[in-house]
């Protein structure tokens, strides 16, 4: 069961759902635009090929004296083909699709002499692709000029469909992607799950429990470090465990001896405090010896001075 913080799991599956759908997003886009690069291209290298077999055709036919206007119809009224101009080196159309533009000037920007231009413009308020094509006439000094509005509807149409194909693609990468970012989230947590219960065992002191994670990446050389750490702090409780117990050895020893030590001096204590009692015994008997004595001189005294008061008086 994953547990580890809710949080963790959820932003590392939101990340990997999100660099999934990035990547995808950004692959569909590159493949979106090369997919219309691509169409694009062909469609311009198309036409150019079409531009070059109408300018043979036209140069063809303005050597015999006949134009391939069949063919300039045919084109113009083809798909793809907006309109379909041939103007003169004066600048004037001289044949186009639409009668009404049929004399009209074109801009000299428009114009080229050596090799053909592809221009991005609007006619009618269409975008088109404008193919601007020399025609190598013969003798005129300035070239005729082909103009070729080809439509972008079909790489609009190309722009939907592979817009719909994305969409399609990306809703089929979308459950794709959920599963595959829980699974890796998954992967990735569950060694850490396995951490969390190691360090909280760990940390109640089982010092010889051992974390098993066999990932073959960081993760297993972090547990193999958490291993190694526990192992060295399994060691170093031994030899604490060791030296309390020669301290407590020591310190008993030594309590044992202060023990008797103590008994030792109590039995002195004992022993000078009856020396010292039978000392005052004996000095107490003495003091009322000599105190018995002293009270016997005083008397003696006392009784010399009388017998010395009578014989005086006697002698009187």
């Amino acid at each position: 069961m994953i547990r580890i913080t809710k949080g963790f799991f959820g932003k590392i599956f939101g990340l990997l759902i999100l660099t999934v759908l990035i990547n995808s997003i950004t692959i569909l886009t590159g493949i979106f635009i090369i997919h219309l690069t691509f169409i694009e291209k062909n469609l311009v290298e198309g036409n150019i090929i079409l531009a070059e077999t109408i300018s043979e055709a036209i140069r063809i036919g303005y050597l015999n004296f006949s134009w391939p206007l069949e063919m300039l119809k045919k084109v113009s009224d083809s798909e793809g083909i907006v309109f379909l101009w041939v103007v003169k080196p004066d600048r004037k159309i001289f044949f186009s699709n639409q009668p009404e533009i049929q004399d009209k000037m074109v801009p000299d920007k428009f114009l080229t002499e050596t090799t053909y231009k592809i221009l991005n413009s609007n006619y009618s308020g269409q975008k088109i692709k404008l193919l601007v094509f020399p025609l190598k006439l013969g003798v005129e000094k300035k070239p005729w000029q082909l103009f070729l509005g080809m439509s972008l509807k079909p790489i609009d149409l190309a722009k939907k469909r592979i817009l719909l194909n994305g969409v399609l693609v990306l809703l089929l990468i979308i459950p794709f992607s959920f599963l595959a970012s829980f699974y890796f989230a998954k992967k990735i947590v569950e060694p850490l799950e396995e951490l969390k219960k190691g360090a909280k065992i760990i940390g109640k002191g089982d010092f010889s429990h051992q974390i098993i994670i066999k990932t073959k990446d960081e993760l297993e050389e972090l547990a193999n470090v958490f291993n190694l750490m526990t192992k060295d702090l399994n060691k170093a409780r031994s030899v604490l465990e060791e030296s309390r117990l020669v301290l407590k050895i020591r310190v008993d020893a030594k309590t044992h001896q202060l023990k008797e030590l103590v008994e030792s001096l109590e039995d002195r204590v004992k022993e000078r405090t009856k020396e010292i009692e039978e000392r005052l015994k004996e000095l107490e008997k003495f003091h009322r010896l000599t105190v018995a004595r002293e009270l016997k001189m005083v008397e003696l005294k006392r009784e010399i001075e009388r017998l010395k008061t009578e014989l005086k008086k006697r002698e009187v």
